[in-house]
């Protein structure tokens, strides 16, 4: 789906979850610490992909003929 949707231009998103817990042996759930980041981003659930439209920018179409005539 990713691929599919990204060939046609569009933006797509994907998004998880991964609850950090508060139990005082298993740290402060995300300190900041390096090993912390490892660890908040593993063993996350895969949730679903989101596709954007993202239409070009005002001006985009003068830019393209411009590189062109380059």
């Amino acid at each position: 789906a990713y691929e599919r949707f990204g060939s046609c231009g569009e933006r797509v998103l994907g998004f998880c979850i991964k609850f950090l817990t508060t139990d005082p042996t298993h740290g402060a759930g995300f300190p900041g610490n390096a090993a912390a980041a490892t660890a908040a981003t593993t063993d996350m659930v895969f949730l679903g992909l989101v596709s954007l439209l993202d239409p070009p920018r005002v001006g985009v179409d003068d830019a393209v003929t411009v590189c062109r005539a380059a």
